[in-house]
């Protein structure tokens, strides 16, 4: 079961027990990997119908320490892993999808509601600080201030966007997450509907980055980040992770 917010007791699938492989045989070994609740803490009734779902799993993983901490509170040891995406490095990625590196002069939005004022104030504030346009990748609808609107992207067009761009400004974690693969200047906004993201945050504070999300200062976003340091901070905790996956499957 994994990744993402699949345990997320804000949303649906966070309170659907098949999210919890509540189906099958009881034979068949049950693992979780990265998976994600999305919020700090559970109430006391989505603890309870946590800890009840749980009780099936041979091993659980999920994407965040405090996930982790989540789980140690009903009395389950769990592992932090890293998000899939992380499993290959920059250069797996870009060989396995033919990606082309050509850096361009612009500014990548990806913004999930269109309109999120604190992206849309950073984004027009450093195009005109930089002289550069902003290209959105959307889905849909246009983000009305972006001077490109792309609405037909797929995975590794996406990406392409992202490898190329000389900022990224998002309120993604996933758009964060390649930004950090692909050793780009990015700064990161939370979801109106979601003011406190422990995704967003605790990736970032794992590898000392915390102060490009939702930042005060404008300059961040220039910030000389030793992309080497980073790199071994990833490539450890991808190690454990292969490791723990290795070993729950086998």
């Amino acid at each position: 079961a994994g990744s993402d917010q699949i345990w997320n007791p804000v949303m649906r699938n966070g309170n659907d027990p098949g999210y919890y492989l509540d189906f099958g045989s009881k034979k068949v070994k049950r693992i979780s990997y990265a998976a994600s609740f999305g919020v700090k803490s559970l109430s006391d009734a989505q603890g309870l119908f946590v800890k009840k779902q749980l009780t099936r799993f041979d091993a659980i993983s999920v994407r965040e320490s405090s996930g982790v901490n989540i789980l140690k509170e009903l009395g389950f040891g769990a592992v932090r892993c890293v998000d899939p995406v992380f499993l290959l490095d920059m250069n797996k990625w870009i060989k396995n999808l033919g990606l082309e590196s050509k850096p361009e002069d612009y500014i990548m939005v990806y913004d999930f509601t269109h309109d999120d004022n604190n992206i849309k104030t950073f984004a027009e504030h450093l195009a005109k600080a930089k002289g550069l346009k902003i290209i959105a990748v959307n889905d849909f609808e246009n983000t009305p201030y972006a001077d490109i609107q792309i609405n037909d992207a797929d995975p590794k067009v996406f990406l392409q966007y992202i490898l190329n761009a000389r900022y990224i400004v998002a309120n993604s974690f996933h758009a964060t997450a390649f930004s950090l693969l692909f050793h780009k200047h990015f700064v990161t906004f939370p979801l109106v509907s979601q003011p406190n993201p422990s995704r967003m945050i605790d990736l970032l504070n794992s590898v000392g980055l915390l102060n490009h999300f939702q930042p005060i200062d404008q300059a961040v976003i220039d910030e000389n980040i030793k992309w080497d340091v980073i790199d071994n901070y990833l490539s450890q905790d991808t190690e454990q992770s292969m490791k723990y996956l290795h070993d729950s499957i086998m």
